[in-house]
């Protein structure tokens, strides 16, 4: 539920084709909405009255209008693999009125075709800002902002695991 907790409602991730939002209290259903055949949504980020959501089998950062009846727009991500305009994004988190998208660039058996990558997205424009490359492969879990006040000073954090046989080689990744 990275971020999208906004006092009402949680999200369910059902990993195939659409996310449930629940309402927290009562987890009585608020909404469900469908993020296309086989998307597999992994993450959403809420700005304003729009809900973002990063899916592994999606050339785009899906963008749900919740004021506008859930109008469903995109923004495109394809850039961020260049060999099958699937960038396999699995987290997304808004800081402020930007959002962080990493991906994981992998190809067709999930195996990663070189280090994860990270599209950061001005909400007001609906534009890729800028992007750039993680030092590891295979960008797991979710991005998370670190206290302001703590040693990381604000900065977001996320982990990778590089190779599944060899544990030893993951890291948590800073990125200021």
């Amino acid at each position: 539920h990275n971020g999208l907790t906004s006092g009402i409602a949680h999200a369910v991730f059902n990993r195939s084709d659409n996310v449930t939002i629940l309402d927290l209290d009562t987890l009585a259903l608020v909404d469900q909405l469908g993020t296309g055949a086989g998307s597999n949504p992994q993450d959403a980020a809420v700005v304003g009255t729009k809900l973002y959501v990063a899916a592994l089998a999606s050339p785009d950062l899906l963008v749900f209008d919740r004021a506008a009846g859930n109008a469903l727009t995109n923004i495109s991500l394809a850039s961020l693999d260049a060999v099958d305009g699937h960038p396999d994004c699995v987290s997304v988190l808004a800081v402020g009125t930007r959002l962080f998208v990493a991906c994981g660039v992998l190809d067709e058996t999930f195996a990663p075709r070189g280090n994860g990558k990270v599209a950061v997205i001005d909400t007001l424009t609906a534009t890729v800002t800028s992007t750039f490359d993680l030092p590891a492969r295979n960008p797991v879990g979710l991005l998370q902002a670190t206290p302001s006040a703590g040693f990381f000073a604000g900065d977001l954090v996320l982990g990778t695991v590089p190779d599944y046989q060899d544990f030893s080689t993951g890291c948590l990744v800073r990125i200021s």
